[in-house]
């Protein structure tokens, strides 16, 4: 049997298609255990989402433990280390932080807030 699959996958407009959304908000496990679908969602997986989801969880990650270097790590070591040093180093963490970790989120909701009021 042959299954053409484009169009689960791509809209008419070249878009991503919401097929997989549709299924999924319709809860019935028999359609989503269809092989079809299984395949449609491996594909979707295997060639673009595992590379867009490794790449935000890795960003996650290497945030997390500059978070923690500049939040626990380096405000707590005494021994043979120069105050001034340590300062900026806590100092360029912190600005890390806020600047790419905060900011994006920043960036993210103010872009949806003006979204959403000029949709209202």
């Amino acid at each position: 049997v042959n299954y053409y699959v484009k169009h689960l996958v791509v809209d008419e407009a070249g878009e991503f298609s919401e097929t997989i959304a549709w299924c999924t908000a319709a809860r019935d496990p028999k359609l989503m255990c269809h092989p079809v679908l299984a395949m449609v969602v491996d594909i979707i997986w295997s060639r673009v989402a595992s590379r867009t989801f490794l790449v935000g969880k890795s960003w996650l990650l290497f945030t997390l433990l500059v978070f923690i270097s500049a939040q626990s790590v380096l405000p707590n070591l005494h021994a043979g280390v120069d105050v001034d040093k340590k300062r900026i180093a806590i100092f360029s963490g912190r600005c890390f932080i806020y600047s790419f970790s905060m900011g994006q989120w920043i960036y993210f909701h103010v872009k949806h807030m003006f979204k959403n009021i000029k949709d209202k």
